[in-house]
């Protein structure tokens, strides 16, 4: 009896001992869970917080580029300067061709002149021919 005594004593022992370690397990589970939801609750603050600051940064790109297009459409002063010298050239080349093309009217009214005046003299000589062999 003092074995069988001795033996329930010691699972009753073994028992305590396993609801200690489960009650101190227990608590360091909700300590753990508790760490855990505060980790998580900072977490979220934080991914709130950088998206956030990523539209921030979003609007900040978009003006950004809005304003150098508007930097770009401005022309600068060395192509404001080759814009001119083009502008030259093309009324220098504009200029040439309106005096080639003033001559090549001027030569096609001269041939044309000349073109009549030898109409008439031929007519002129036609008609002195058909009259010529009958007064001879």
């Amino acid at each position: 009896m003092t074995k069988l005594k001795d033996l329930i004593s010691q699972a009753e022992d073994t028992l305590r001992r396993q609801q200690a370690a489960a009650s101190g397990d227990s608590k360091e589970e909700s300590a753990q869970d508790a760490r855990m939801r505060e980790i998580h609750a900072v977490w979220e603050r934080e991914s709130s917080r950088l998206a956030k600051l990523r539209e921030t940064l979003a609007g900040k790109n978009q003006e950004i580029a809005g304003l150098s297009r508007k930097l770009d459409s401005v022309p600068s002063r060395a192509e404001l300067m080759q814009y001119e010298r083009r502008f030259v050239e093309l009324h220098e080349s504009m200029g040439q061709k309106l005096s080639e093309t003033r001559k090549f009217y001027e030569l096609f009214n001269t041939l044309s002149q000349v073109h009549e005046f030898m109409q008439k003299e031929i007519s002129l000589l036609k008609s002195i021919d058909e009259q010529f062999p009958q007064h001879m």
